[in-house]
């Protein structure tokens, strides 16, 4: 009887027009396609009105500023990007950190080499407001670190219109984006982690002019 009652339940519901769990997943898989497919248009939109100067890598030695980007938690505390900044400057290296992180209202305070945006600091397809990118514009970095392992399109707004000799990060779609490329396991999918393998590399690298985007497979560690 419990089982009729319940076969009654769902077919006067489909018959009522009430969407079933089947058709709402269905067409919250089809919104976020089309969401993920208009902001891609629209940052490729955007990328071709942006003219990036030919990358040019001096050497670590000679690097002197350095802006990360990164995927902030939700507490806004982020200790271990915290730790990679202190890292870099025990180097001599002068860092500005940006993070962005998938909710409203920001409790960090803004401050001129540490900065958190959010979901009121972008417009529905991903794009930082004008002013932020007047911000992250106005510098220029002798080298970028985008810890973008999740592909944030807010955080690739910010690398693309960053004023930077040499950009770096996780192996993307659009090669462009970065000008040398660390590819992640699946596994190890974390900021960390990607940060690790780029300074390996970074701090081997010699004097060059200029770079080719290249890629290169993380290290194994077993």
């Amino acid at each position: 009887m419990e089982n009729m009652n319940e076969k009654y339940i769902k077919d006067t519901t489909a018959a009522a027009n009430v969407p079933q769990p089947e058709e709402t997943e269905k067409e919250e898989g089809f919104l976020q396609r089309t969401m993920h497919t208009m902001r891609e248009r629209f940052f490729r939109y955007n990328r071709k009105k942006v003219t990036l100067a030919p990358p040019v890598f001096p050497s670590y030695a000679k690097i002197k500023k350095i802006l990360i980007l990164f995927e902030s938690d939700l507490l806004e505390r982020n200790t271990q990007i915290k730790q990679l900044i202190r890292e870099l400057q025990n180097e001599g290296k002068t860092v500005t950190a940006w993070g962005f992180v998938e909710k409203k209202h920001i409790t960090s305070g803004i401050l001129r080499d540490y900065r958190i945006l959010g979901l009121n600091d972008v417009n529905f397809l991903g794009k930082p407001k004008d002013y932020e990118i007047k911000d992250i514009s106005n510098e220029h970095f002798d080298l970028l670190i985008s810890l973008n392992v999740n592909n944030l399109m807010a955080l690739r707004y910010l690398s693309m219109y960053a004023d930077a000799d040499f950009r770096v990060g996780p192996v993307t779609d659009e090669p462009y984006e970065n000008n040398f490329m660390v590819a992640l396991p699946e596994d190890r999918k974390d900021m960390v982690y990607l940060f690790d393998q780029l300074m390996l590399y970074l701090r081997q690298i010699n004097a060059a002019n200029t770079y080719q985007t290249m890629q290169t497979q993380p290290e194994n560690n077993q």
